[in-house]
């Protein structure tokens, strides 16, 4: 991978395993102690009893993180409540994988996103997304999509939709088939980004 780099590449066979081992797993438990971080980013708010733990094995190219908030974590006014989230590469060295779920995504004092889960994949000069949210209410507000965003050079990458299915108010909408959005340095190019409605 040339754009966005392999981060655990497999081991030069013809250099000589003299590297220093490199172990080690940490869990850290936030309670009261968040004030070194709230003095970089005054913004940020951690509730007690949040979780982060994890491993690291250089020699195996393996690493795995998770995170875990039973209330809050805040940034100004972007608050996200019961977080459950993961990353690893130790299923397959090849690509790394962020997985999460937030019971809520409160964006504004008005607005906000229930049920909200995400499949993030990185592998070679590829990043491909799966989003859900179901949000709770009398009308019924979801979606479901899935993109790959692939990156052509490093000044730019392609966008597409394999599906995008979104409801609003009770008003379903999908985008259309063979869409693309091209992004580089000096233009936007998009195709077939359609979305309609109705069956």
């Amino acid at each position: 991978s040339q754009y966005l780099p392999a981060y655990f590449p497999p081991p030069d066979p013809k250099k000589k395993k003299d590297e220093a081992q490199e172990q080690f797993t940490w869990n850290l438990k936030f309670n009261k102690n968040t004030k070194p971080l709230e003095a970089i980013y005054p913004d940020l708010f951690i509730s007690p009893n949040t979780i982060f733990k994890g491993s690291f094995d250089r020699n195996n190219r393996k690493i795995q993180s998770s995170l875990f908030c039973f209330k809050t974590i805040s940034y100004g006014n972007l608050l996200f409540r019961e977080i459950n989230a993961s990353f690893n590469n130790t299923d397959n060295v090849s690509y790394m994988e962020l997985k999460g779920t937030v019971d809520r995504i409160q964006l504004n004092d008005t607005m906000g996103i229930d049920k909200f889960s995400t499949t993030l994949r990185a592998s070679n000069n590829d990043l491909i997304s799966n989003l859900t949210w179901n949000n709770i209410g009398r009308k019924k507000n979801d979606g479901n999509i899935i993109s790959t965003m692939h990156f052509v050079n490093g000044n730019s990458f392609d966008l597409t939709f394999a599906k995008a299915d979104i409801t609003l108010n009770d008003s379903a909408w999908s985008i259309a088939s063979g869409n693309r959005i091209y992004f580089d340095t000096s233009r936007i190019s998009i195709s077939n980004t359609v979305f309609h409605s109705g069956g």
